[in-house]
């Protein structure tokens, strides 16, 4: 109990907040997904293919099945992008309503911790899944698709390479 009660104390090496907004989300969306770099490769080559054998399909007098093949080649993506953008605004929406949307991060010596209006949570540094970095953004991975998203107009130089230190 003494314990916790000297922790209290502490001084928080860095402070920063975050107020997320939509466009700012999206970038960390963006961001996370750029490390599924094999699997978006993977669905590029599956629609040229479908594409090409669309093609060749026509050639060879299979009219119908060769122009479905190459309606799917170039409609799927566009589905999965508009998919994939409906997800995004839903769960922004989620975070919204959730109040984590707006917090602020107290940066320690082996830990961080984030407060908004409605919750309070610790993160050992140790336990962090990963740490990636965009453009306007760092992203801490507490679990795998769950971050604290910290952004970098919000931070000081020090924090920056503080957290920059932290990347795995």
């Amino acid at each position: 109990m003494a314990e916790n009660m000297a922790d209290n104390n502490v001084q928080p090496l860095f402070t920063t907040h975050t107020d997320l907004d939509l466009s700012e989300y999206r970038k960390y969306v963006r961001a996370m997904q750029g490390s599924q770099l094999k699997s978006s490769i993977t669905a590029i080559f599956v629609c040229v293919w479908l594409l090409g054998a669309g093609i060749y399909n026509i050639y060879r007098g299979k009219n119908v099945l060769g122009l479905f093949m190459a309606i799917v080649a170039v409609v799927a993506p566009i589905l999965v992008r508009v998919a994939a953008n409906n997800q995004t605004e839903r769960d922004y929406a989620k975070i919204c309503e959730a109040g984590g949307n707006a917090f602020e991060v107290n940066f320690y010596e082996d830990r961080f911790e984030t407060r908004n209006s409605t919750s309070h949570g610790v993160h050992e540094y140790s336990k962090l899944f990963n740490v990636v970095e965009s453009d306007s953004g760092i992203y801490l991975e507490i679990e795998q698709g769950h971050s604290v998203i910290i952004e970098k107009k919000n931070c000081s130089e020090e924090l920056i390479a503080f957290l920059r230190k932290l990347e795995k």
